[in-house]
């Protein structure tokens, strides 16, 4: 697979996590008292705050311990990496917050805003990380993710 293709591949695969809240919390560059306070309004699960961590400090073991065995083996730990390195290349993340829960009749997605920094020339760029979550095996199981 050419890297133009493997990038979009990473890109535009879906994650779609369950969850049944909508607000605003924010997750600072690093994890802080406050972040965590701000997260405890409802429970992390329900806004998928737990595998947005994980996605922004680059933890693909945390991230990945929801995944169903399907969604594991599209978005390895080696896809995972490949997909944190373009990232990095268009800047640092400054901010991850959750914006809103879009709850369909079989699964939900969590939509997040990740806002980047590229310290060479200060651009500002915002993508969506959206996590959807459907039930497998009888629990609310990662079934995709997607970053745009």
């Amino acid at each position: 697979m050419n890297m133009v293709k493997h990038h979009r591949f990473h890109l535009m695969s879906g994650l779609i996590l369950w969850s049944a809240l909508s607000g605003c919390a924010v997750l600072s560059p690093e994890p802080t008292a406050a972040a965590a306070d701000q997260n405890a309004a409802g429970p992390v699960a329900d806004r998928c705050g737990a595998e947005a961590e994980a996605f922004r400090d680059g933890d693909y073991r945390k991230l990945s311990q929801r995944f169903t065995a399907e969604f594991a083996e599209r978005l390895n730990a080696e896809r995972f990496e490949a997909l944190q390195q373009e990232l990095a290349r268009q800047g640092k993340i400054t901010e991850i917050r959750f914006l809103d829960t879009m709850n369909r009749k079989v699964y939900a997605t969590a939509v997040w805003k990740i806002t980047l920094k590229n310290p060479e020339s200060g651009e500002i760029m915002e993508r969506l990380l959206e996590i959807m979550v459907g039930n497998a095996d009888g629990a609310p199981r990662v079934i995709a993710l997607s970053v745009q």
